[in-house]
C-alpha cells in the first residue's frame, strides 16, 4: 500500500517544493476579467500589474468537482490511501468540491478540512508526511493525529496594504483606509477557520521582519521548534530575510521559505509575508489563541512600564 499526500495551491508550496516534497497540489483559478489562468502558472507581479492598470482585483475560484476528480484519479492509484489537505471550509468551497469528488471514488481518499490557510495547511501536510516516513501507516491513527495537530498550528500574515483585503470583502474599506493612512501593518491569524487581527505594527515592511517574529513567538508556549514555514507575495525582501533569521535565532531547526501562490497573494496584496509553526499539543485552539493574546497584552504592558521607569 502506498500513502499519498495531496492538496491544493492554497497550501502555498511552490511547484519546486511540491516536487521536492512529493506533495502535488491542484491549482485554484485566477480570473483577470474574462481571462482565467491556473494558479502557479504565472508570477504574482502580473496580477498586481493588472490591479494597478484597471483598479480591479483579480478574482479567485476554487477547483470544481470535475477538476478535483481528474486530479485525484491522476495521483491516486488502486490500492493507495490518500490524504488531501484543503483550505478552511469557511474560506472557500474547495473542501466541499473535493469531498464530493472523493466520495465518487471510494473511502480510501480522506479530505481534511485544515481550518487554516496558506502555510498552515502545508505544515499539517508535512507533519503527516513525517509520521508516515517514521513508519506510521494505520489510517485511524493518522487521521486522529492530524485532527489533534491541526488545532495547534498557528499561521499568521502581516500585510502592507489592506486595500486588497477590503476589495476582496475580507475587511471594510474604512478599516483599510485608516490602516493604510497610519501605516499600520496588521498581523492576521486564523481563529475558528476565519481571519482575525492578532496584533498591529507600524513602519516599513522591509524593517518589520524581526519585530513580527518577536511579537508573535513570545505569545505562545510549548512551541515545536523543529520546523517553521515562511511565505511572501512579492520579493525575497529584507523584511523576509530578517524574519527568516529571527526564526533561526529563536531556535527553529529548519526554516523553509517559499513564494506564496497567487490565490492567497490576491487577497494579501504585494509585499506581504507570513509564517506558520506549531505549539503544544496539550492545548486547545481556543485556549491557545486566547492565552496568546493575553500573554501579548501582558508583555506590552510590562514593556510600557519599563519604558516609564527608564524615563
Amino acid at each position: 500500500m502506498s500513502i499519498k499526500i495531496l492538496g491544493d495551491s492554497t497550501m502555498d508550496l511552490s511547484p519546486e517544493l511540491q516536487k521536492e516534497l512529493s506533495i502535488p497540489c491542484v491549482p485554484f483559478h485566477i480570473n483577470f476579467g474574462d481571462v482565467t489562468k491556473d494558479d502557479m502558472s504565472f508570477p504574482n507581479e502580473e496580477m498586481y500589474a493588472y490591479f494597478k492598470k484597471t483598479g480591479k482585483l483579480t478574482q479567485t475560484s476554487a477547483v470544481n468537482v470535475g477538476e478535483a476528480k481528474a486530479f485525484l484519479e491522476e495521483h491516486v492509484k488502486e490500492g493507495d490511501e490518500a490524504y488531501y489537505f484543503s483550505i478552511s471550509s469557511d474560506l472557500s468551497s474547495g473542501f466541499q468540491n473535493v469531498s464530493l469528488a472523493a466520495q465518487e471514488m471510494g473511502d480510501h481518499i480522506h479530505v481534511i478540512d485544515s481550518r487554516s490557510f496558506s502555510l498552515g495547511i502545508g505544515l499539517q501536510a508535512l507533519h503527516l508526511q513525517v509520521l508516515v516516513e517514521s513508519g506510521v501507516t494505520d489510517k485511524e491513527t493518522l487521521l486522529k493525529e492530524i485532527e489533534t495537530y491541526k488545532d495547534h498550528v498557528t499561521a499568521s500574515l502581516t500585510v502592507e496594504d489592506l486595500s486588497f483585503f477590503a476589495k476582496g470583502g475580507r475587511c471594510s474599506k474604512l478599516t483599510a483606509f485608516g490602516a493604510n493612512l497610519l501605516k499600520i501593518r496588521p498581523t492576521l491569524m486564523i481563529k475558528d477557520g476565519k481571519f482575525t487581527v492578532f496584533a498591529k505594527m507600524r513602519g516599513s515592511m522591509d524593517k518589520l521582519g524581526r519585530k513580527y517574529a518577536e511579537t508573535v513567538l513570545p505569545a505562545f508556549s510549548d512551541i515545536d521548534y523543529s520546523l517553521a514555514l515562511i511565505g511572501y507575495t512579492s520579493d525575497y525582501s529584507q523584511g523576509v530575510k530578517d524574519l527568516e533569521q529571527a526564526l533561526k535565532d529563536a531556535g527553529f531547526q529548519r526554516v523553509v521559505v517559499t513564494k506564496t501562490n497567487s490565490t492567497n497573494a490576491t487577497h494579501s496584496g504585494p509585499n506581504s509575508y507570513g509564517f506558520a509553526f506549531a505549539s503544544g499539543p496539550e492545548l486547545k485552539k481556543d485556549s491557545l489563541f486566547q492565552r496568546a493574546k493575553e500573554k501579548l497584552a501582558s508583555l506590552r504592558k510590562k514593556n510600557k512600564q519599563n519604558e516609564k521607569e527608564g524615563d
